[in-house]
Formats: C-alpha cells, sequence, structure tokens
C-alpha cells in the first residue's frame, strides 16, 4: 500500500469590495433649502452615482449624465413597500 500525499486546500481568497461611497454633509441645518446629505457612489470605473439626501426629496444622479431622479419621502417610502414590504 503506498500512502498517498494529501493535498493542501487552497486558502479562500480575501473579499474585494468593487465599490466605495464618499459622504458630504453640507452645512447648515436640514431644514434649509440647499442643505442636504450628499453619497457619491464609486465602483472600479469611477464615479458611478451621486444620492443626494435632503429635507424634502431623495435625488438620484446616475453615472453617463442622464436625467436625475427626484423622489419626495412619501414616494420613497411607497417604492420600499412595494418592493421590500
Amino acid at each position: 500500500m503506498t500512502a498517498k500525499a494529501k493535498r493542501k486546500q487552497a486558502e479562500p481568497e480575501p473579499e474585494i469590495n468593487y465599490h466605495r461611497v464618499e459622504a458630504t454633509v453640507h452645512t447648515g441645518e436640514l431644514p434649509k433649502r440647499g442643505s442636504a446629505i450628499t453619497l457619491n457612489i464609486y465602483d472600479a470605473e469611477g464615479k458611478r452615482s451621486t444620492l443626494e439626501i435632503g429635507r424634502g426629496s431623495l435625488v438620484w444622479r446616475p453615472r453617463g449624465g442622464t436625467k436625475d431622479r427626484e423622489l419626495t419621502w412619501p414616494q420613497f417610502i411607497d417604492l420600499m413597500n412595494k418592493h421590500f414590504g
């Protein structure tokens, strides 16, 4: 009987994070117009989109200069309930 050499099991590769988010909080209070929290989302190809969260709405600005998508808070709640609720 010959002893077979045991194969060394490969180490699992570390998980690579392909997205990065940078947050900017505009000075002032959220009740004031023009104040918001801006999230810039990046992937391996660069800036992917921007999400601006304000007192009255959310604005999604996709990459490529396409039209902004604005939702009021009630519209956003309805959208989340429709898809996840």
